[in-house]
Parts: structure tokens; C-alpha cells; sequence
């Protein structure tokens, strides 16, 4: 990871790297999407990769974003042994939930990148 893809990562979960790369990807999606991220890394595992992703995250302090087209891939190690995935991608929106006419909320997505 380049210097500015760590601080990039760092700022976008709010986190230190420890707590990052600790913390199970499941974890950083909300419950209601989670569903629907496994399916989609259902889909990744199946194809070794998937790229022009696009999901809701949430930070560690509950800021929710957009990743936009995101490239995800298996890693396995020399061995051919999986290991995991990993994901790339440069644009993200932040979500944020503004009233509407009516007084009642809905997300509103504001480019970051």
C-alpha cells in the first residue's frame, strides 16, 4: 500500500492501522448491507476478482461512505493457498442524512474524490 493509500484508509475508517487491519471487512459494513456483501464476495472468491464495486462502508465513529468502482481480488499466498481479499479503488462519497420536504430523512451521497 502506498503512502497515500494508507492515509486514505486510515482517514476513511477512522481507525489506526492496527484496528484496521484487525478488524474482520464484514465489520465495516453496515448490518443491513452485510447480506449483500456477501454475496457480492461470494462472487469475487468464485471469479478470483470483481471489479466496478460499489458499496456502502461505515466508519469505527458510524460515518457512512460510498466505495465507487472498486476492484476486489483473492490474495493466496506462494503456495496457491487463499488467504483472503483485498479491494483498490479511488473514489468514495460520504452519506449524509438530511431532511427532505416533509421533514423525514433520506441519504443524500456528497463526492469526496
Amino acid at each position: 500500500m502506498d503512502h497515500k493509500s494508507f492515509h486514505m484508509a486510515l482517514e476513511l475508517w477512522e481507525m489506526g492501522w492496527e484496528q484496521l487491519t484487525s478488524t474482520p471487512s464484514r465489520l465495516t459494513a453496515e448490518p443491513m448491507e452485510r447480506a449483500e456483501r456477501d454475496r457480492f464476495f461470494t462472487q469475487v472468491t468464485a471469479n478470483a476478482y470483481v471489479d466496478n464495486y460499489t458499496g456502502i462502508r461505515i466508519s469505527s465513529s458510524g460515518r457512512r461512505f460510498y466505495i465507487v468502482n472498486a476492484t476486489v481480488w483473492n490474495l493466496v499466498d506462494e503456495q496457491g493457498i487463499y488467504r483472503g481479499q483485498a479491494a483498490t479503488f479511488v473514489d468514495y462519497k460520504y452519506i449524509y442524512r438530511v431532511p427532505d420536504q416533509r421533514g423525514a430523512r433520506c441519504n443524500y451521497a456528497n463526492s469526496s474524490r
